[in-house]
């Protein structure tokens, strides 16, 4: 991003609180338990080696989403670039 240009941002008023968005993160995409692996080769099951092999994780339904702060809806965050943080645009705009 080149900071020099003039860009807009959206205002960070009338945006739903913290809590509010966790709330909608859990309601509008959820966390499930998976089992996950640590990578690499296979490795048979039954040797001591694969009890560390794999794990279970919570992990987002959508990795590519997240939650519009001013609706509180699920978005799909890989339509959108990520800009370096809301502190870094609203100190640039003041």
């Amino acid at each position: 991003i080149n900071w020099e240009r003039d860009m807009k941002f959206p205002s960070v008023n009338n945006i739903i609180s913290l809590d509010k968005a966790k709330e909608a993160y859990e309601e509008e995409i959820g966390l499930k338990l998976v089992y996950k692996s640590r990578g690499g080769n296979i490795i048979r099951s039954n040797s001591e080696e694969a009890n560390n092999y794999y794990y279970l994780a919570y992990t987002t339904i959508g990795n590519s989403k997240g939650i519009d702060a001013k609706t509180g809806k699920s978005i799909n965050l890989l339509n959108y670039s990520i800009y370096s943080s809301v502190e870094r645009a609203t100190e640039d705009s003041l």
